[in-house]
């Protein structure tokens, strides 16, 4: 781990700190990205007493990931003063329990739980290419399960239903991690997609008021956060997945996600409709170990 650096985001609570904390005791350099600029530095203080032995250094980057803006200030901040990335963890995420558009003009969402992976994954792109086997990991869900992605609907997200909109973006990560697999074949980089598991998070407090009280009524059969950190860590540092790219994951299991989640036709179409709200797209992947 020596040397490897990685950036989780929404790395502040939940499975994000966790991954965060399990990283830095390994002696890995990190890069935490995070919205609320307390919790953030806090993760970092953390993961910083944990990796101190091991030489582990920490670099907050403070960013509201649903703003298109704040993603391109944030990985301008991240390319100025990184040389490369060996994994990229996309961990951010919400559920929201009313329609909100964002200054984009994007419902909520789909702007932070997808067009965020989106667009900061192909901005540090340059970063991931440059490590000896660069790891993109999307954090998505078994929520996706069941879920339907009408694309002539979702920029704007009405009508607004607060769980048929966070499993439509779940689906949309494993699409995007699909056709990332695919766009970026034949080079070191890999793409994977996880399901970390029901995990007794915070997750879902504070927003809608039925998940709070389904979370609530649920905790006695939800796994805690070290366990649902458990996949993303495996993904980030196992040399057993080194060369595997555009699979879905369980459980450090290879698993099978909806057939939807499959659907070729569709990851292309969302693909395409990303770089249409971005102004994003694949740059030359060709490979540059450092």
């Amino acid at each position: 781990m020596a040397h490897k650096t990685y950036l989780i985001t929404g790395a502040s609570r939940g499975i994000g700190r966790v991954t965060t904390l399990e990283l830095a005791e390994r002696g890995a350099n990190l890069i935490l990205v995070g919205r609320d600029t307390q919790r953030t530095e806090q993760a970092a203080q953390e993961a910083l007493a944990l990796g101190a032995a091991k030489g582990t250094t920490v670099t907050t980057v403070i960013a509201d990931l649903s703003h298109l803006k704040d993603v391109a200030r944030a990985a301008q901040e991240i390319l100025e003063s990184c040389a490369k990335l060996d994994a990229l963890i996309n961990n951010a995420g919400a559920i929201f329990d009313r329609h909100i558009r964002t200054a984009d003009g994007i419902e909520n969402t789909f702007a932070l739980n997808h067009l965020a992976y989106f667009a900061l994954t192909l901005r540090l792109l340059p970063l991931i290419q440059r490590a000896p086997q660069g790891r993109i990991i999307n954090v998505a869900s078994r929520a996706h399960e069941g879920a339907q992605i009408d694309l002539e609907k979702i920029v704007d997200g009405r009508p607004y239903h607060p769980w048929k909109a966070y499993q439509a973006s779940k689906l949309a990560n494993i699409l995007f991690s699909r056709e990332l697999a695919s766009r970026l074949k034949g080079t070191a980089m890999t793409v994977n997609a996880l399901h970390p598991g029901f995990v007794a998070t915070q997750f879902g407090h504070g927003g809608a008021r039925w998940m709070s009280w389904f979370l609530r009524l649920a905790r006695p059969w939800m796994i805690n956060e070290e366990q649902g950190a458990k996949t993303s860590v495996f993904l980030a540092v196992d040399d057993a997945v080194a060369n595997i790219s555009g699979a879905y994951w369980v459980k450090c299991t290879q698993s099978q996600p909806s057939l939807e989640a499959q659907n070729n036709e569709l990851a292309r179409a969302l693909w395409n409709l990303s770089v249409s709200l971005t102004g994003l797209d694949l740059p030359s992947t060709r490979h540059q170990p450092v």
